[in-house]
């Protein structure tokens, strides 16, 4: 939410001042803010809907969708995430579909310690290698 509003925020400024912003280089539009008519409400709740369907699992009711659903593991909501979902739909131009997509595959595979069901197997790597080693190389830490 707190993306979201940060977007909705500076479009409402600029709109305001008719402050000039400064593209990036690859921004087609010319334009810093969302392309969306949408409101600040159904973005929102577009951004929720990503988040229910990437934390539920979606996909199909195939018997090769829920095949596929058991060899995942389940990915868990953390504090934080909502702000990934929504730097990934402000870049897809709020695409649901695609966004839930990406951010089920981000969760997957670059996030996957977080998304779990509790931080043990993150607490076992700290305990067991990442101390040792920091002790190795530095023993006054």
């Amino acid at each position: 939410r707190s993306v979201l509003y940060r977007y909705y925020k500076q479009k409402s400024n600029n709109k305001k001042n008719n402050a000039p912003t400064t593209p990036p280089a690859d921004t087609p539009t010319g334009e810093l803010t969302s392309q969306s008519s949408l409101s600040f409400a159904e973005q929102q709740d577009q951004l929720t809907s990503v988040l229910e369907a990437t934390v539920s699992g979606g996909g199909s009711s195939s018997s090769n969708g829920q095949q596929q659903k058991k060899n995942k593991k389940k990915i868990h909501y953390y504090q934080g995430l909502h702000d990934i979902a929504g730097v990934i739909m402000y870049n897809l131009m709020e695409d649901v579909d695609l966004s839930t997509a990406i951010l089920r595959r981000v969760c997957q595979n670059h996030l996957r310690e977080a998304v779990r069901e509790n931080f043990h197997p993150l607490l076992w790597f700290l305990n067991q290698v990442l101390m040792p080693l920091l002790d190795y190389l530095d023993e006054e830490l």
